[in-house]
């Protein structure tokens, strides 16, 4: 599989400068990536309301059900560093029973990504697609890069 995350615009400058090496996905509900996304999956990341800047592959994907705020402070406390998250992310995460933790590695910068918005489960606001792999344009995101 493949997948789109989208992101805010810092969070895109951090993953390419090699400061954020993990993508938290922390939820109330169970929904994409959670039990969508394994190791080797590739990524594409999309700033919000911006262009596609960089892919990477999933070098380890965690995935946590039943999360407590208690659990959620000892993730801040041993993942924030590589996360990145602010004070408000995790405040808005706290209660969160959700979580998809996806280690980046290979990261790439690129221009462009899939077309996602082509899938039949687009919806604005989304900030999460898998994709099937036919949909993979990496070879072509280097060229354009």
């Amino acid at each position: 599989m493949i997948h789109v995350a989208i992101i805010a615009p810092d969070y895109l400058n951090a993953i390419l400068a090699g400061r954020k090496v993990v993508e938290s996905r922390l939820t109330l509900t169970r929904r994409e990536p959670f039990g969508q996304i394994t190791a080797g999956d590739r990524l594409y990341f999309k700033a919000s309301g911006g262009a596609f800047g960089a892919t990477a592959m999933a070098a380890r994907v965690d995935s946590h059900e039943e999360m407590t705020p208690a659990n959620m402070r000892a993730l801040r406390r041993t993942l924030g560093r590589f996360i990145l998250g602010t004070d408000a992310y995790w405040r808005a995460k706290l209660m969160a029973r959700y979580a998809t933790l996806i280690w980046l590695e290979r990261v790439e910068p690129i221009v462009i990504g899939p077309d996602y918005r082509a899938h039949p489960s687009w919806a604005s606001g989304r900030a999460w697609y898998t994709l099937p792999e036919n949909w993979c344009v990496y070879h072509a995101a280097r060229r354009a890069a």
